[in-house]
């Protein structure tokens, strides 16, 4: 059975979307979540980047669980550093 992770929301970065099954960022492009991360069956999590450019294509990223970090953690991490290092301010 699989391992279950119970994760607590309180910051900036972060909130539970939709049906509850995607975690979503609160930086958007247009009016969509520009990082959303969604949890597999395996245990493991898909991040999907929304590019500024419409005309680009969308970035998925997987992730699997280590005995270091949950793959969700993992896929939080990535995508708050890809947010740091692609900030325009």
């Amino acid at each position: 059975m699989g391992k279950h992770v119970r994760i607590v929301f309180n910051n900036a970065f972060w909130y539970l979307g939709g049906n509850g099954g995607w975690l979503c960022s609160y930086r958007n492009v247009d009016s969509m979540p520009k990082y959303q991360i969604m949890q597999m069956i395996d245990g493991g999590a898909v991040l999907e980047i929304l590019p500024d450019d419409h005309s680009a294509e969308t970035e998925h990223f997987f992730f699997d669980p280590t005995e270091d970090a949950n793959a969700i953690k993992q896929a939080m991490q990535f995508a708050e550093q890809h947010a740091a290092d692609h900030s325009n301010s």
